[in-house]
């Protein structure tokens, strides 16, 4: 698009508009696990700022596993959910605490799909 003699990228469909980084916040900031599970996320989660800051790796985890497939279902399109939680599946079974070899080739068959949605979302530096 020309704007202004410049011309203007549109941005990724993976980017939130600010309206659902405040629905992404609010879940995070409201979602409740078993004590011992991950750290007090709600401390961490700044609503007004639409900022996420000061969790352990462990907690990312947690959220990237659990969570987060529930509510990117809503505020994505579909092709990146799609890819997302092709993704996500794929760090479960690898961090489950039994994985058969049949699902060890299954997981080497699906991982190039996945890779492939992904190239085709997000841009060659997000790898």
């Amino acid at each position: 698009m020309l704007d202004k003699g410049k011309y203007k990228l549109p941005s990724g469909s993976y980017k939130l508009s600010p309206e659902m980084k405040q629905i992404l916040c609010n879940f995070l900031h409201d979602i409740k696990l078993p004590d011992g599970y991950a750290s007090n996320i709600r401390r961490c989660v700044d609503v007004k700022g639409c900022k996420v800051a000061g969790l352990k790796s462990h907690d990312y985890h947690i959220i990237f596993q659990k969570p987060l497939p529930l509510v990117v279902r809503n505020i994505l399109p579909t092709k990146v959910v799609i890819a997302l939680i092709q993704l996500y599946s794929l760090f479960n079974k690898i961090c489950s605490k039994e994985l058969e070899v049949s699902e060890i080739d299954k997981l080497c068959n699906s991982i190039g799909e996945t890779l492939c949605r992904l190239e085709m979302i997000f841009p060659p530096t997000f790898f």
